[in-house]
């Protein structure tokens, strides 16, 4: 997973019940080493409502629960070969993003969880147009995915509570649960998760994930 992923669910204190999601508990996700450092900075700098020493309790604790990722010489010699091919196309994906495509693509992982949409999209142009990245159909799982999941398996209005204490963490999100509304029904959240997921399908119809 990204940072930005691991950052969020850690932020809003939903870190293991993200892990817990049916769809995800097939798999043994990691983050890239770096991780701890910059999320761990991003928690100390901006902590979310509960509490910095709580926030950080609970990175460590998530830390726990993944595999640290290093990219061998090779990895990164892919991954800067994808942020050129990127970059020849005029598409934004960072390098954090690109470590973990070449990390998928060489050790033939399952999925990424990813924040970034921006790196959604550039996978979709890239994986079109170039044969040896032509194997992230179906691998990317946004962040709006996520917390759908989260709030059709776990008790939404824990999921919308947690969102809604902390709303400049992701703005799309706060939006999606209403936060900004006194009275919101449930079905109203799962719509508004459903739109997002949905219009960036638009834009990356074949390497993001299915909702089934």
């Amino acid at each position: 997973m990204d940072n930005d992923v691991l950052h969020k669910t850690t932020a809003y204190g939903l870190f293991a019940d993200m892990l817990a999601i049916p769809r995800l508990q097939k798999e043994v996700y990691g983050a890239l080493g770096t991780a701890k450092f910059v999320v761990r900075k991003k928690l100390s700098k901006r902590p979310p409502s509960r509490g910095v020493d709580a926030a950080l309790t609970e990175f460590t604790a998530a830390l726990g629960m993944l595999k640290e990722i290093e990219p061998t010489p090779e990895e990164v010699e892919t991954a800067a070969n994808i942020e050129r091919l990127a970059q020849l196309q005029n598409l934004e994906l960072d390098t954090g993003e690109s470590i973990l495509c070449a990390v998928l693509l060489a050790r033939h992982l399952g999925h990424i969880l990813t924040g970034d949409k921006r790196a959604i999209k550039a996978l979709e142009v890239l994986n079109a147009a170039e044969p040896y990245l032509n194997n992230f159909k179906s691998k990317i799982i946004c962040l709006e995915q996520l917390f759908y999941w989260l709030a059709n398996n776990h008790e939404i209005q824990k999921v919308r509570n947690a969102v809604c204490a902390d709303k400049t963490v992701d703005s799309a999100l706060a939006s999606c649960f209403g936060c900004y509304s006194p009275e919101v029904q449930n079905e109203t959240c799962i719509e508004g998760l459903n739109s997002y997921i949905q219009d960036l399908r638009q834009d990356a119809p074949n390497v993001l994930a299915s909702e089934d």
